[in-house]
Parts: structure tokens; C-alpha cells; sequence
């Protein structure tokens, strides 16, 4: 009986095991906002060795508006109401230690082609094709599963369209830490700055916590799920080899027909009789 309640309580540990394991992952992770405004982490700058000339970034603020910009969006959907606004060949780089990062900005009618890199490899660029005039704190840039305690550079470079869409608006960036590592920056030990924000990945909205947790819980679903699986897999085929063991095999008995009984004399009685009929 012991044997037959095992793999029972085998899945139970195991299903154990992977609430707690999301439980504590969830719990030290740590969402920190980076305002755009914070050049411990940002930089703003041109791409060198170029021919043509290049309208520098406009770091735009309430108290510091961008009269020559194109792009005039309302501050009041905009992260602590500050952007940077770039145009053709603008460059910026944004560097930190964490296990995600997400790139805000937002999204105009025929904008700019924004091509990125993830510490020196080539990434999947950004291009808004729709036709709202702005869309507010939309996703330019992720990256998960990265390293922890270990400084990670995003940079990107805004590039000029056929349709002469020049402008590129970056908002904030957002972190995933872990609360029991140390918190981001610039460089191991840089300073924090007011403009960095934390809180728990509980208390984001479903928009931006919703990538961070799913990307975490859904990886340990599936080892969970395949894990268990396995389990079943093999108390089966362990159920089936014991069946087969048990079941005797049986001899194989050959059913032969009895012969049809026939009277003596009677054959020949009948061809006689038929021999004397045809006499007539």
C-alpha cells in the first residue's frame, strides 16, 4: 500500500515545491522607475562622425518647453511631466544592473525608425505605423532573463524615414530587481538618484507588471507542468510493466472438428440405389 501512495505524494511535493518557489520569486522582486530626467543611468548624445548637421536632444519639461519641437504632446500622461525629444541621428544609452528592463516613450503619427542594441548586440528596432497623433507610455524596448548584479547598456540611435518622419520621444525606463541584491545604478557603487522610484511588482499596474511576473511564473509553470508530466508519465509505464508481469501466459490448444459420423454400408446402400433407378 505504501508503494501505490508514493507517486501520489511525490506530485503533491512537487506542486508544493512551485507555488512556493513563484511565491518567494515574486515576493523579492522589485519594480524601480527611471525618469528620463536621471543622467546617472540616461545619456544624451549624437552619433559621432557624421557628415550632416543634428538638432541636439531637447530634455522638455513644464518649466523648460521645446519651442522649435514638432511634437507638442500634454504632459499631464507623461511620466513626472519631463521627456526627451530626439530627432534624426540622436543618440542615448541607458545603463543598469537588473533583471529586466523596459524602455517607454511615446508614439506619434510618422515618426522616426529607433534601432536598438542590448549591451553591444543588435536588437529588434521600434516604428509606430498607426495614426493617433500620440500614444502615451508605449513599449520602445524590453529585455528579460537577464543577469543580476551585473551593469547591462541599452543604447539606441534615431533614424530618419522616407516619409521624413525625423522624431523619437523617450519617456522612462523600468527596472525589475531583486529586493535581497543590490539596488541599480549607473556603475556598481553609483549614487541614487531622487529620480529613480521603487515599489513592489504587487503595486504596478497589470501594463507594466504584467510582462515582469509572467515572464517569471510562466517559466515555472512549464517546469512544474513537464516535471509532472514526467511523473505521470512514468507511474504509468511502471503500472503497465507490472501488469504484464503479473498476467500468466496461456498454452495454445489447437480446436480440431470431430469427424461427422457415417453408418457402414451406408454409402454404398445409396450409390446401389441409384444405379438400379437409372436401369429404368
Amino acid at each position: 500500500m505504501l508503494t501505490s501512495h508514493l507517486p501520489r505524494r511525490s506530485v503533491v511535493s512537487l506542486l508544493l515545491f512551485t507555488l512556493f518557489t513563484i511565491r518567494s520569486s515574486l515576493a523579492g522582486l522589485t519594480n524601480v522607475t527611471i525618469d528620463d530626467t536621471d543622467l546617472s543611468h540616461f545619456t544624451w548624445t549624437q552619433v559621432p562622425d557624421i557628415p550632416q548637421a543634428t538638432i541636439p536632444w531637447a530634455a522638455v519639461s513644464p518649466t523648460t518647453p521645446c519651442g522649435y519641437c514638432s511634437a507638442q504632446p500634454q504632459t499631464t500622461d507623461i511620466q513626472n511631466q519631463t521627456w526627451h525629444d530626439g530627432s534624426n541621428n540622436s543618440a542615448g544609452s541607458l545603463t543598469f544592473q537588473g533583471l529586466a528592463v523596459y524602455i517607454y516613450g511615446i508614439d506619434l503619427e510618422n515618426p522616426a525608425n529607433i534601432t536598438f542594441e542590448l549591451d553591444g548586440n543588435s536588437e529588434p528596432f521600434h516604428y509606430y505605423s498607426g495614426s493617433e497623433q500620440f500614444v502615451f507610455r508605449s513599449l520602445f524596448f524590453s529585455a528579460t532573463g537577464l543577469t543580476a548584479n551585473v551593469n547591462h547598456t541599452v543604447s539606441w540611435v534615431v533614424h530618419a524615414t522616407k516619409t521624413n518622419g525625423t522624431t523619437g520621444l523617450f519617456d522612462y525606463a523600468l527596472l525589475t530587481v531583486d529586493e535581497s541584491s543590490a539596488a541599480p545604478s549607473g556603475t556598481a557603487s553609483g549614487p541614487q538618484s531622487s529620480n529613480v522610484t521603487a515599489s513592489p511588482v504587487s503595486a504596478k499596474s497589470k501594463s507594466e507588471a504584467g510582462p515582469i511576473a509572467g515572464g517569471i511564473v510562466g517559466g515555472l509553470a512549464l517546469i512544474a507542468l513537464a516535471t509532472l508530466g514526467l511523473v505521470l508519465f512514468t507511474r504509468q509505464r511502471r503500472k503497465r510493466i507490472a501488469n504484464a508481469a503479473v498476467e500468466e501466459p496461456r498454452p495454445f490448444v489447437e480446436q480440431v472438428s470431430p469427424p461427422t459420423a457415417v453408418a457402414p454400408g451406408d454409402s454404398k446402400m445409396r450409390t446401389s440405389s441409384r444405379s438400379f433407378e437409372n436401369c429404368f
